[in-house]
């Protein structure tokens, strides 16, 4: 039976004032707590700034791209962490291959499989 434990969590938020504003608050929060601390442990963050964030990963890029369907009604049913991940491989794979027409394919027979197109 263990006689000590750690325990660690973390969250983050960040909010757009508008579409067309490039303003936004990003706000964290970290917490700690150990049975060989005193206290606990907690962090807060804020932030207010002026630009805008990039998704630049691929796993944000397909779940935008997730987003972007159902928003459009071009998908009626929502695409399934499998077919996410799917898509996010095509997208990442565009670092190595660099073949585009490629991951479209990819994408595109990913989706239309889950619309039953």
């Amino acid at each position: 039976m263990p006689d000590a434990w750690l325990g660690e969590g973390a969250t983050s938020f960040r909010y757009y004032v508008s579409k067309d504003t490039p303003l936004f608050g990003f706000g964290g929060l970290r917490a700690i707590a150990a049975t060989r601390q005193a206290r606990l442990g907690l962090e807060i963050q804020s932030e207010f700034g002026f630009g805008r964030f990039h998704d630049v990963i691929p796993l944000a890029r397909a779940m935008l791209i997730r987003r972007n369907l159902r928003a459009t009604k071009a998908i009626h049913a929502p695409l399934s962490d499998a077919t996410v991940t799917a898509i996010a491989q095509a997208i990442g794979g565009l670092a190595t291959a660099g073949d585009v027409d490629a991951a479209v394919s990819t994408i595109e027979a990913s989706v239309k499989a889950v619309a039953g197109v």
